[in-house]
C-alpha cells in the first residue's frame, strides 16, 4: 500500500490501482456475504502487453517500480499514472527488487544479475554483484546494515555488501528451494 493505493500486478503486464478506502468500504458493506460486485480499479499503469509484472516496490507516497518477464524495470508516477523512466539491462526476466535507500534499489533477473540503480542518474545501473550461479529469486535489506540477502534457484543465500559491490558471504543450512526472504 502506497499513499492510500492498494497495487496488484499479474499477466499483461498491467498493474490495477485500487483506493483503500473504497476496498474497505466494499469489504464492508458486504461483510456476511459472499456475493458482492466486483471492485473497479481506480486506474491502471501500463499497456496490455503478452509478459507478467513479477515484481513490485514502492519508492515513496508518489513513486512505483514494477519488473516484467522482459527484464525491464518501469518507475511509475502514481498520481499521474505516467512512466517516468524504462530501465533495460537484465537479459531476461527481472524477479526480485529491493530498496537500498531513498535513491537506490536492487534489481534481481533470472540470467543471474543483480543490478544496483540510482534513481537520480536516470540511466544505466551503477553497479553489478557477480557472484550468482542460478536465478535470482527474493532479495531484502538487512536492517541496520548496507547489506542484501538474495535468496537463488540453486537453493543458495548470498549477503551482498551494496556499497562496496562484493560478496560477504553464503549462508549455510538452507532448505532446498528458499522462496521467500
Amino acid at each position: 500500500m502506497i499513499g492510500g493505493k492498494v497495487f496488484s500486478g499479474g499477466s499483461l503486464n498491467v498493474i490495477h490501482v485500487y483506493d483503500t478506502d473504497t476496498v474497505r468500504d466494499s469489504i464492508l458493506r458486504s461483510e456476511g456475504s459472499w456475493s458482492h460486485p466486483p471492485l473497479q480499479p481506480v486506474t491502471q499503469l501500463g499497456q496490455p502487453a503478452h509478459v507478467e509484472v513479477r515484481a513490485m516496490m514502492a519508492v515513496d507516497n508518489t513513486k512505483f517500480l514494477s519488473a516484467d518477464d522482459c527484464g525491464v524495470v518501469y518507475k511509475w508516477d502514481i498520481e499521474t499514472s505516467k512512466e517516468e523512466l524504462k530501465l533495460q539491462e537484465h537479459n531476461l526476466g527481472v524477479r526480485a527488487l529491493a530498496r537500498i535507500d531513498a535513491n537506490t534499489f536492487a534489481s534481481g533477473s533470472i540470467d543471474t544479475s543483480i543490478l544496483i540503480w540510482d534513481l537520480r542518474a536516470q540511466r544505466d545501473s551503477a553497479g553489478v554483484l557477480i557472484g550468482q550461479c542460478d536465478a535470482v529469486t527474493q532479495m531484502c535489506m538487512i536492517d541496520g546494515a548496507e547489506s542484501l540477502l538474495v535468496s537463488a534457484g540453486d537453493c543458495t543465500l548470498k549477503v551482498w555488501d551494496v556499497r562496496m559491490m562484493r560478496l560477504l558471504r553464503d549462508l549455510d543450512g538452507c532448505a532446498p528451494m528458499v522462496k521467500l526472504v
